[in-house]
């Protein structure tokens, strides 16, 4: 019995809970001893370090009874104070940073929060909510902007996050990291909370709330997502425009990865934004800006420069050329009366990264070349390039010549020639890979080109990343369905080792009266709610969410759930360690 026990244990404990918690998707990063922080002593370009004073924290009042928080956190938080209640629109990215908002709005005003208006869904902005619930306020957002958080802490959770804090900075201790180009840092890590949130109201194209006597206008205004909301004030003539402008030029591709925004649609909401006239203009981002005139000229300017590269990189696919060459010509015909506006300085998103943006957004990856068809793997292709120059150590000097004639974008690709074709002097290409990267960096007016290069840099010098989870439970408990929960699964399935078999398994959760099947077929593991596989499952288990919630969070062991009777497992617990076994959690 104690044998099969501690067979149970390895099963469930080993295999069970490590692929829940790998798969929720938190990191946390460990440094390795070996990191020698190079990039610390990495000049910062000028007009970007100038750039950080947007973000000086402080809270900014507009017109009385507005307020703004600047520098708390990657984004804004705003303060709308009515008669007697507040509006709260957008909460920062975590329970640290929103609790400081959250104290600095009380210092003004102790009047009940009765709305939380969500912009959009991206953690800077949704993560900190938990903080502004005390009042059980109204929380408003789009009817789409639950799929999108689900979707960011699920499926491509893992890859989303850890691009992010490339893209961020926010593994770059102190001396490093300058900004992100919208805002100081993003704080959003291992040690900091957050919560997933449910909107109580949602928006479809536009509604009309009033709270304190104060109306808004909420109206859907897709751009830099698809969810987007801008906020109307047509008794003041003050627009909140969330992020579809903001004082760096605007992310039509952001490299942390993303589709493309669609350009089209966020000209459209520009345009929108010029119809309405606003006096003063507050968005998600860097500062207030006030003024009729000064406002059209900015937006104007803002929705001119994205038709631009909109336009004249369709102009340049036609004539046939490729990414490379389109975002090339598309950066050198930008006319200097756009280049030179403040809103449209390359802090942020670049010329040439939008612009491939739409490449791709347009005709996807192939571009056109019969040799992009079916390309080499990264490993033959370096290693031909290694015979074709005669040896790595001829590629290792040409990689030096480069370098030491400030040719560092060459050197850069040549040392990932070498890296990729598995040269044993590693170490030596490093050290050129490395100082490649610090001259980069220090060349890079784009936050996120040189938060990029530097935590590169860590990780060459020894930074390690290890999955943990350290935020599991929010992410856990954010779900609102258990069928959203086992999402993370259908991403993982290991084919070899489903072969041609197939294996159906029901999870029963008795409080939610939800009935999971997951069907392993053709190596793929399909998702099934209701009853209609009942019969002939291989696999049933029974338990409640908040069971489920706690094995995964480690609270509860997964032998003392089944033991104790909250994890029913038939016909045996040796089939649970079957069917996880499908799934890869070693990445």
């Amino acid at each position: 019995m104690w044998e099969a026990f501690l067979l149970v244990s390895t099963a469930l404990g080993g295999i069970f809970v490590l692929v829940f918690l790998y798969l929720i998707g938190t990191k946390q990063y460990r440094f390795s001893p070996k990191v020698t922080f190079t990039a610390r002593h990495v000049p910062v370009h000028p007009e970007l370090k100038n750039h950080s004073k947007t973000f000086q924290k402080e809270i900014i009042p507009i017109a009385e009874n507005v307020h703004v928080a600047i520098g708390f956190g990657l984004a804004n938080s705003i303060l709308i104070e009515g008669t007697d209640c507040c509006i709260i629109i957008d909460t920062l990215e975590c329970d640290e940073a929103a609790e400081e908002v959250r104290e600095a709005f009380r210092a003004i005003t102790k009047k009940p929060i009765k709305a939380v208006i969500i912009t959009h869904f991206h953690p800077d902005h949704a993560y900190g909510i938990g903080c502004f619930l005390d009042d059980n306020p109204d929380v408003i957002a789009h009817e789409t902007t639950r799929k999108f958080l689900e979707q960011v802490a699920n499926i491509r959770s893992l890859i989303t996050y850890s691009r992010g804090m490339k893209q961020f900075g926010s593994l770059l201790g102190e001396g490093m990291h300058e900004n992100s180009g919208i805002g100081g840092k993003l704080r959003f890590g291992p040690s900091n909370g957050f919560k997933l949130f449910n909107p109580t109201v949602t928006v479809s194209k536009q509604l009309e709330v009033t709270y304190g006597g104060i109306t808004l206008e909420i109206i859907h205004a897709p751009g830099e997502t698809e969810d987007q909301l801008m906020i109307w004030w047509p008794e003041k003539k003050i627009l909140f425009p969330a992020d579809n402008i903001y004082t760096a030029f605007p992310n039509i591709y952001a490299i942390r990865g993303t589709m493309a925004r669609d350009p089209l649609l966020w000209i459209s909401a520009l345009d929108k934004m010029l119809s309405l006239q606003p006096e003063i203009l507050i968005p998600q981002h860097t500062r207030p800006l006030s003024g009729k005139a000064e406002i059209k000229s900015t937006i104007t300017a803002y929705r001119d420069g994205i038709q631009f590269i909109h336009d004249q990189a369709l102009k340049w696919m036609n004539q046939g050329c490729n990414e490379i060459e389109t975002a090339q010509k598309v950066a050198e015909c930008f006319p200097n009366a756009l280049k030179s506006h403040p809103y449209l300085k390359e802090f942020y998103g670049t010329i040439k990264w939008g612009t491939r943006g739409i490449f791709h957004h347009y005709l996807g990856w192939f571009g056109g070349q019969p040799s992009s068809l079916h390309k080499l793997s990264t490993l033959k292709r370096s290693q031909n390039i290694v015979k074709v120059v005669g040896n790595e150590n001829a590629l290792f000097e040409k990689a030096l010549i480069a370098m030491k004639t400030k040719h560092y974008q060459f050197a850069l690709e040549i040392c990932d020639v070498l890296l990729e074709s598995g040269w044993t002097w590693m170490n030596k290409v490093r050290a050129i890979k490395i100082e490649s990267l610090c001259q980069l960096a220090e060349l890079a007016i784009s936050a996120n080109a040189r938060n990029w290069y530097l935590t590169t840099i860590l990780e060459l010098e020894g930074m390690e990343i290890k999955p943990q989870a350290p935020q599991i439970k929010a992410q856990i408990t954010g779900l609102k369905k258990m069928e959203d929960f086992f999402r993370f699964l259908v991403v993982r399935v290991n084919p070899e080792k489903l072969d041609e078999g197939e294996f159906l398994a029901r999870f029963c959760f008795t409080d939610t009266d939800e009935d999971i099947f997951v069907q392993l077929k053709h190596g793929c593991a399909t998702l099934r709610t209701g009853t209609d596989f009942n019969e002939g499952c291989d696999l049933t288990v029974k338990t409640t969410s908040d069971v489920w919630k706690s094995v995964a969070c480690r609270e509860v062991n997964p032998i003392t759930a089944w033991m104790g009777g909250g994890l029913s497992i038939q016909p045996h617990p040796f089939k649970l360690s079957t069917f996880m076994s499908y799934f890869d959690v070693a990445q």
